[in-house]
């Protein structure tokens, strides 16, 4: 992104994408592989989030903080990087109230 300059709407995933620590999409990555079933694979929201903290060496202390700051700074909205890469992607998360339902992200081909 260029000081100084309007943003250039068309570089905005690519920008938002770079804002995205790279530990989150390493953890998808291998999340993916590790729940492909042969046609699709879903990983808890939960599993990214401690795959990611263990990839980036978050230490117990610093987990809750750093959880708040995944959500208040959307850096788990990898839908559309994963969409750019060719991939389907679903997002399901709980509606309100619904204490017992994970959210969680289904990828297929």
């Amino acid at each position: 992104m260029e000081k100084g300059k309007p943003l250039d709407p068309n570089k905005v995933q690519e920008i938002k994408n770079n804002t995205i620590p790279a530990e989150i999409f390493d953890a998808v990555n291998q999340l993916i592989v590790e729940n492909w079933d042969g046609s699709e694979a879903i990983i808890k929201q939960n599993a990214i989030i401690n795959k990611y903290f263990e990839l980036a060496k978050i230490d117990h202390d610093s987990r809750n903080i750093m959880r708040r700051k995944l959500f208040d700074k959307h850096l788990l909205d990898i839908e559309k990087s994963y969409r750019e890469m060719g991939w389907s992607v679903e997002y399901e998360k709980p509606s309100y109230g619904d204490n017992d339902f994970e959210a969680y992200f289904k990828f297929k081909k």
